[in-house]
């Protein structure tokens, strides 16, 4: 298919239907740059056609362009290049806006949005965007989009430290999977769940939240996250080695799919950390020195202040020694 691209504009749809599917797969395969270079040929190539078609085709094109868009500004996040994502995003969302017939589509786009305020710490536009999404969601009924907008909200009462209205939302994303016969796209409420726990001290729960997260994960980042949840858990009941060993999982996932990611720079600092409280000074100066260095390739890091509150002595303690003179 790919080799058969002509000026006929249902062969050139095609074949830049084709392009954007072959970037997926690059993408999930780990080859982040391959897929961001097919999904802008696949992008440019169906803006051209919108010009070409008539109105219905037109519509057609641009609903696979919206969703070229979307799926670019997924792997944007997850490469951070939130700039990128912001654009890709923006302009799906308008796109859907525009396109009244698909409300699914709008409740989905308006979902990533909300993702994507979130990232940077603009939590009440990142709400709102949620809000928008659910309300569209219930009405078509989209039950996928109707959990991950749970879970997107249960994040951000999370990020704040409201516990108990956060486990709400994570249990309500929850209720919608086993209502629906959506068990399998759960991981991320029970891993919420999970870090609550933690916070609570109550590692026992927590773990037994991480083990239903571990039969439900389905998606490559899921899987980094949920490594850095163990390792998190182990951290904090004292089972230092055991948190390493999970840390460098992540990094190792990482290192395996893309330059910089959010649970990469967390489990870099939290094996700094980790090494710190094993008496292994240098080795965790070295540790956070490498954390700064990921979250500056990264781009953004409300998630690092977020995530690593609780930690800011140690962060403080090793930035004068990374300042100190040697």
């Amino acid at each position: 298919l790919l080799s058969k691209q002509n000026g006929h504009s249902s062969v050139a749809h095609q074949h830049y239907q084709a392009e954007r599917l072959k970037a997926l797969a690059n993408y999930y395969l780990g080859n982040s740059e391959e897929a961001v270079t097919q999904l802008n040929r696949a992008i440019e190539g169906l803006r051209e056609l919108i010009n070409q078609s008539n109105a219905l085709d037109s519509q057609r094109v641009r609903y696979d362009l919206a969703q070229s868009l979307s799926d670019l500004g997924l792997i944007s996040i997850s490469s951070g290049r939130l700039v990128d994502a912001q654009r890709a995003y923006r302009e799906a969302l308008e796109i859907h806006q525009s396109n009244r017939t698909d409300q699914a589509a709008l409740a989905l786009a308006r979902n990533n949005m909300g993702y994507l305020y979130h990232q940077i710490g603009n939590y009440k536009e990142a709400w709102r965007e949620y809000q928008l999404a659910n309300q569209t969601a219930r009405a078509t009924a989209r039950h996928r989009v109707m959990i991950s907008v749970a879970n997107g909200m249960g994040a951000i009462l999370h990020d704040l430290e409201e516990f108990t209205e956060a486990e709400r939302y994570y249990k309500q994303a929850i209720q919608i999977g086993f209502d629906n016969e959506l068990e399998n796209v759960l991981s991320t409420s029970f891993m919420g769940l999970a870090d609550i726990e933690r916070q609570r001290g109550n590692f026992n729960l927590a773990s037994d939240h991480l083990r239903e997260a571990a039969g439900r994960r389905n998606q490559q980042l899921n899987e980094r996250l949920y490594h850095l949840l163990r390792g998190r858990n182990f951290l904090d009941m004292g089972q230092t080695q055991m948190a390493l060993d999970e840390f460098d999982i992540v990094l190792e996932r990482v290192a395996e799919h893309t330059r910089a990611a959010p649970e990469g720079c967390l489990a870099s600092f939290f094996r700094a950390v980790a090494l710190d409280r094993s008496g292994n000074a240098e080795d965790a100066t070295e540790g956070m020195r490498v954390t700064l260095k990921m979250l500056a390739d990264l781009g953004y890091s409300n998630f690092f202040v977020s995530a690593a509150r609780k930690s800011l002595d140690f962060a403080k303690a090793q930035q004068q020694v990374l300042n100190s003179p040697q």
